[in-house]
């Protein structure tokens, strides 16, 4: 223990006696940590706080309680990284420390605006406060940006100097706090940029100021050296225009990219969700399917998406000819290009139905769907191997479904960035709900195929919404169009604008207007302030609209006032600014608008979006885009804390480089919003009710079906378990007359056959679904009827092995009244006595229920009967199954790694032979696997004895505490320990918490299998479980950021 040899040990170094305080203090500090150290190891804390109290001749008491004069922010001495799932990293360290600080120092290599413009409202707040600060930084390179400057230089409280030796790199990164006790410094690689700041790999380490670290002194005097020498030059206005107009002639140099170039060259190198999609298109139409559909975020290349599959498609082919369709000139005229770059053809070789174009005696055509649709049948229907229909949201529209279902090509894809129907209707159905590939964007922020976004979402103090008529999901027009057009309004948007600026020297910005007078108000309001702006919506002439843009893309516009036309379709990768001037009342909406402003084009480093948020009904609604939960569609229904926890530390773990900040005002609004929304609440469930079917496009004379919940099953599920069945939920909520006209009354066997199947909607298996679907049209059912339906509905080509599982379902039915054994013979299965004449009298017409062929459209014409509803639940159920599963997996295994499970779907699929219900305890075995189950939190837990601790020892290993009465040398414990020999396979689930909201139960993560590792203690064991696969970082994250 520690660094000095003792005295009777002549060997090692003279150290100089002015080393000896520093010596002596490491020495002592040394020998009490480990002491200190080795108490906390074992749990002791009483006797680590009387090791210290003896030896200072203090008295604690726990909890440990810090002097409150102290500014303390967490940990004293620390590493800092960028660890973004834990709500961590620099920035918040750096909030933190200038929020507690008497005074600041920063000496910094560079500043760019990107950094600035994060700090923006601390700085604000440290002004308001006269929290005064110093800044050294430099021109190394000419990396900062001079808008930063600028900024910096508008400070009052701020004094910068620029550190101006041209001969001599500058790498300098450290931060100073000075405060009343124990100042702070943070020294290490950060300079002040947003991905330095927030999501970049950074080494920072704090320091607190003690008698033995005396780095922060060292490095105060360093500043004040660098700070007073004659290289170090005050900020001016002067110095930042001579630097911005040498900056014009020298550029900063860029970083080499290799893709860049070789895109250049007209040689593409596909990004990585573009390898990971082309891979899945190629299997899907290996596995027979002939349509498909991918959902990629704005900005992450879906147009080269397909033209490289087209390429793949018809390589070693003679003849090749495919269809282009888009329902907007700019997107066709960006397609050819790309599909000419790609395949290297020439864009004279391409034949065009649109702008007044009629090529059809071309094999490669682009069409606007408007033109085509007055000559799709000038071809035959076979002309095309290969179809590709952009923005695939809109082709439920009849001028798309009459063109799509006229042609038959050899595979069909769509393309679209929105997967929720914007008319109401369900897209995934024209696709065979065969989802290829999804690429949000989130997880396009992950992969950085986007820019980052810096979004600020402010109180908009100028309108009171609750004074606004709002119905059917809308508030009145009229109303809210004057209190939106009100010059105080305008004011207080420039200011906004002024104060967060954006990235780059032009501006490019896009409002979101109400509608077109508010576009038309808000851009002569523009032009008032001295704006270039310009207006664009649907009543623009095509040639208008050419023009306009132009000028935008020639920045001869700042500002371009529109409604929905920039919400989709159009290309302009310059655009650094988002205005949001209305209140979005559409999460697709949202996400939309986010999109015009995401991708990427040389200098642009990341878009501004500026929020102005009203206390409107659906002022929470970026909590249906940036947290977790809501990403996941399960945050209704799950833990409130999670997504308050999400808002309160400003949505920090968003992947990437972007950043997310609410003013105080609209955080505290939202919170105190999402705290009082009782989801058992009748009212609430029809606001949720009626709000979806405004959201997806649903007309009032129009009724939500089963199959509109494709992308809100957690909603679905919850009409249908508050209200005993989704029929029950149209009649409370559908208005009377519409009742009358579009929903057929069902009898009670008919209500109660379909809520037994929408309880498992989300099934964790899909043969009761296939069953069901097998008897609609036949007698009877049995094991290898239904082994044959499940491979051919799923294309699966290896055998089933886990039969018994098809065994237990069929004796699952037949307990719960569903089905009966034939009488005659015990192999076969029917529908029971029970509900059989609901099925009879679906026979009677003898016609064919073909599932893939439901009219959608025309469904809305004939009242939603049993057969439709039931038509509706399977197909949805098992789509489900399709997209959210690995059937490979689960053909060989069953139970699929990361998936939630209730303890009674697990004694279904793994034949557990005890009553159902009985599994509670922590852990349960069948005669070949153990299910051991862990929850983190354990608060709902009284006594102290049992809050076991289920610790992570690492990202394969698991502890589990066994029950109080489990020994080594048990039965039980010897089965957990020699469970291999045994014949066990062991199963790890885990839950982060054993409720959600309401008191309904938590379901179990799957981890996966595991091996007996080692154990310790008895009465309970303590064992540690060795994984068979790590555990995703995310995962771990997520269970263990409590």
């Amino acid at each position: 223990m520690g660094i000095l040899n003792e005295k009777s040990n002549k060997n090692g170094i003279v150290i100089n006696a002015e080393n000896y305080p520093e010596t002596l203090k490491f020495e002592i500090l040394e020998y009490f940590s480990k002491n200190i150290s080795s108490f906390i190891n074992e749990n002791a804390y009483q006797e680590a706080l009387s090791y210290v109290e003896e030896n200072i001749g203090k008295k604690f008491e726990v909890p440990l309680r810090i002097d409150e004069t102290v500014s303390f922010n967490g940990r004293l001495n620390e590493l800092i990284i960028n660890e973004k799932a834990k709500f961590m990293n620099f920035f918040v360290h750096l909030k933190n420390e200038l929020m507690t600080c008497k005074k600041f120092y920063f000496i910094v290599s560079f500043i760019k605006y990107s950094g600035i413009q994060l700090l923006i409202s601390t700085l604000d707040e440290l002004e308001a406060l006269g929290i005064q600060g110093e800044i050294i930084t430099s021109v190394y390179l000419n990396i900062t940006d001079p808008k930063a400057l600028r900024k910096l230089l508008s400070y009052k409280n701020i004094k910068v100097k620029i550190y101006n030796n041209s001969n001599e790199s500058f790498h300098t990164k450290a931060y100073l706090f000075e405060k009343e006790k124990y100042h702070t410094c943070i020294i290490g690689s950060s300079n002040i940029s947003q991905s330095a700041l927030y999501s970049a790999e950074e080494w920072n380490v704090k320091l607190t100021d003690n008698d033995f670290f005396d780095i922060y002194n060292q490095s105060f005097n360093q500043f004040q050296k660098l700070w007073n020498s004659n290289e170090a030059i005050g900020l001016t206005e002067d110095f930042i225009g001579k630097y911005e107009e040498y900056r014009e002639k020298n550029k900063p140099q860029n970083t080499f990219d290799y893709r860049k170039i070789q895109t250049e060259k007209k040689k593409f190198i596909p990004n990585s969700m573009q390898i990971e999609i082309l891979e899945k298109l190629k299997n899907t139409r290996e596995s027979g399917n002939n349509r498909g559909l991918v959902v990629a975020a704005t900005g992450t290349g879906k147009t080269y998406l397909a033209a490289m599959d087209v390429k793949e498609f018809f390589k070693n082919r003679k003849n090749s000819s495919f269809l282009f369709i888009a329902h907007r000139e700019e997107l066709l005229d960006n397609a050819i290009r790309v599909f000419s770059d790609i395949l290297h053809i020439e864009k004279e070789n391409f034949g065009r139905i649109f702008s007044g174009n009629k090529e059809v005696g071309h094999n490669m055509i682009f069409a606007s769907i408007q033109s085509l649709r007055n000559c799709y049948k000038d071809f035959i229907s076979d002309k095309f191997n290969y179809i590709i229909v952009d923005e695939f949201h809109h082709a439920s529209a009849s001028s798309y479904e009459k063109i799509i279902h006229y042609f038959k090509p050899e595979f069909l894809l769509g393309l679209t960035a929105t997967p929720e129907r914007m008319d109401g209707k369900d897209i995934l159905a024209l696709c065979d709900y065969n989802l290829v590939g999804e690429m949000g964007m989130r997880k396009a922020m992950e992969k950085d195929l986007i820019v980052p976004f810096h979004y600020f979402g402010v109180n908009d103090i100028t309108v009171d919404y609750e004074k606004i008529p709002y119905r059917n999901g809308k508030y009145d027009e009229e109303i809210l169009l004057n209190d939106l057009s009100v010059s105080i309004r305008t004011d207080y948007i420039v200011e906004k604008m002024e104060k967060f600026g954006y990235d780059g020297k032009y501006m490019s910005g896009i409002a979101f207007c109400q509608n077109i007078k508010h576009a038309l108000y808000m851009k002569n309001e523009f032009l008032r302030k001295g704006y270039k702006s310009e207006l664009l919506t649907s009543k623009t002439n095509l040639t208008e609209r050419s023009k306009i843009l132009e000028s935008f893309r020639n920045k001869e516009i700042e500002i371009l006032c529109v409604v929905d036309i920039l919400n989709e379709g159009i290309d302009i990768p310059d655009i650094n600014l988002l205005l949001f001037l209305r209140p979005t009342l559409s999460s697709t909406v949202f996400i939309q608008q986010i999109g015009r402003g995401l991708r990427k084009a040389a200098g642009k480093d990341f878009v501004t979006i500026i929020d102005f948020i009203g206390n409107h009904k659906k002022d929470y609604l970026i909590t249906k885009v940036f947290s977790d939960e809501i990403h996941n569609k399960s945050f209704l229904y799950e833990k409130k804390e999670k997504i308050i926890e999400q808002i309160k530390n400003q949505f920090s773990n968003i992947p990437g480089a972007s950043y997310i900040e609410l003013d105080r005002i609209c955080q505290e609004r939202i919170i105190d919003k999402i705290e009082k929304i009782n989801f058992n609440s009748r009212n609430i469930l029809k606001e949720m009710y009626l709000d979806y079917k405004a959201e997806i496009g649903k007309s009032e004379n129009e009724i939500l079906k089963v199959s509109d919940f494709d992308t809100n099953i957690e909603l679905f599920q919850e009409l249908s378990l508050k209200l005993g069945s989704f029929y029950n939920a149209q009649l409370q909520f559908e208005d009377s007359e519409i009742k009358q006209n579009k929903i057929s009354l069902l009898n009670s066997e008919e209500i109660e056959f379909l809520a037994y199947l929408e309880k498992k909607l989300t099934i964790v298996e899909p043969f009761t679904y296939l069953i069901v679907k097998y008897l609609i049209n036949n007698d009877f059912i049995n094991l290898e009827i239904i082994v044959d339906e499940y491979k051919n509905y799923f294309n699966i080509k290896d055998n089933f092995q886990k039969e018994y599982v098809i065994n237990r379902i069929f004796t699952e039915l037949v307990e719960d009244e569903i089905l009966e054994k034939n009488s005659t013979k015990n192999r076969l299965f029917k529908i029971s006595k029970k509900y059989n004449k609901i099925f009879e009298n679906k026979k009677e017409n003898n016609d064919e229920i073909n599932l893939k062929l439901i009219d959608l459209d025309n469904s809305q014409n004939t009242n939603y009967n049993f057969k439709n509803r039931l038509e509706d639940l399977l197909y949805l159920g098992l789509s489900e199954f399709k997209k959210n599963n690995n059937l490979s997996i689960f053909n060989e295994n069953i139970l699929i790694p990361y998936k939630k499970y209730k303890r009674i779907e697990l004694q279904i699929l793994l034949d557990s032979k005890v009553p159902k219900g009985s599994w509670r305890a922590g852990y349960a075995n069948t005669d070949k696997d153990i299910c051991l189950f862990a929850t983190i939190d354990k608060t709902h837990i009284l006594q102290e004895n049992l809050k076991y601790d289920n610790s992570l020892f690492a990202d394969d290993i698991i502890q589990w505490i066994s029950q109080p009465k489990t020994a080594h040398t048990s039965s039980v414990g010897k089965m957990f320990i020699n469970h291999k020999k045994l014949g066990y396979n062991v199963h790890i689930f885990i839950r982060k918490f054993a409720f959600m909201d309401g008191n309904k139960t938590n379901p179990f993560i799957y981890l996966g299998k595991a091996d007996y590792y080692k154990s310790s203690g008895d009465k309970p064991m303590r064992i540690l479980w060795k994984l068979e696969e790590k555990i995703p970082q995310e995962l771990i994250y997520e269970l263990y950021n409590l």
